[in-house]
């Protein structure tokens, strides 16, 4: 592997990790537990694809009581290059075939991640609804989706118990917010001993975090 080859995967598997990392530990944290509860094996995230060759990254989490995953299909440009229409024409290929390979069963969030383009390559983006996004935006859509979903749950239970399964659905969506570094939030739980007992007795939910 020549040295710019080896430059270009290191960077990948980096960016790779940097996205899969604060999902993955706490699906950990989340599964002995929620495992137990449910009586079957939670394994919370799967990775799905993952190759340098291809540039493309696809990966899911399961949220409990969720009907369906989250699911990202990737593809990670390693260039500094201006992405132009005739780039992007074969990466959109590439995004749509994962697609529809992966797209059943689950919300999909799809993007060609790169450094820069131009403007014809942003109107090939808008016109194949592949959009075209920075590492850092793809990064920012994922923790304003979690925290959404978070404030939205502690929104529709204000005023009432928290209790059984759900809990590990607040406790996972928590965990991650706290992995991207979130602290804009109140959280609901500070060790296992509160989970496992919101799970059993149930809490009460007075964080203000959303409309009534």
């Amino acid at each position: 592997m020549g040295r710019g080859l080896e430059r270009n995967y290191e960077l990948f598997t980096a960016l790779a990790r940097e996205l899969r990392i604060p999902l993955i530990r706490p699906a950990k944290r989340v599964s002995r537990y929620y495992s137990a509860y449910k009586k079957y094996d939670y394994t919370g995230v799967h990775v799905l694809h993952d190759d340098f060759s291809s540039r493309m990254l696809v990966f899911e989490i399961d949220v409990p009581t969720d009907r369906k995953g989250v699911r990202y299909i990737l593809y990670i440009s390693t260039q500094d290059w201006y992405m132009t229409p005739s780039k992007l024409a074969p990466k959109i290929r590439k995004v749509r075939k994962y697609w529809m390979k992966y797209y059943f069963g689950a919300r999909v969030y799809k993007a060609v991640i790169c450094k820069r383009w131009t403007k014809g390559a942003q109107k090939l983006a808008d016109a194949s609804k592949i959009p075209l996004r920075k590492f850092k935006h793809v990064k920012q859509d994922m923790i304003n989706y979690f925290r959404n979903r978070y404030l939205g749950l502690i929104a529709s239970l204000k005023g009432k118990r928290l209790y059984g399964e759900l809990v590990f659905k607040a406790w996972l969506l928590q965990e991650i917010l706290k992995e991207f570094g979130v602290t804009d939030v109140p959280f609901l739980f500070n060790n296992i001993y509160e989970v496992e007992k919101a799970v059993e007795q149930g809490i009460e939910v007075t964080h203000d975090l959303g409309p009534p």
